[in-house]
């Protein structure tokens, strides 16, 4: 009689939503570091063909600016997204 039945509160929906926001902290910033990567590197694609007079029809056309520009943001974007890669493989090895 002396026992408690009271469930733990690992038992309960309180451990359920505890790890399900464990997951989304350790997650979240993977996800917008991939959606920003993407973006950047959409942004310098286009840059560097506009600054490159490959893509026209823009102030930027033949500009040498833009495609030094174009190219710093894509070397960034693609360093960006391996990085989030590494941390994704490193996720899934745990």
């Amino acid at each position: 009689m002396g026992s408690s039945s009271k469930p733990s509160a690992e038992s309960d929906g309180a451990g359920r939503t505890r790890e399900r926001y464990r997951r989304v902290v350790v997650w979240a910033p993977i996800v917008l570091a991939a959606l920003a990567g993407i973006v950047a590197l959409r942004c310098g694609v286009v840059w560097t063909l506009q600054g490159a007079n490959l893509w026209g029809g823009s102030f930027m056309s033949g500009s040498s600016r833009w495609l030094v520009i174009g190219l710093i943001v894509l070397v960034g974007s693609v360093i960006l997204l391996v990085r989030t890669g590494l941390l994704v493989r490193r996720r899934f090895s745990r």
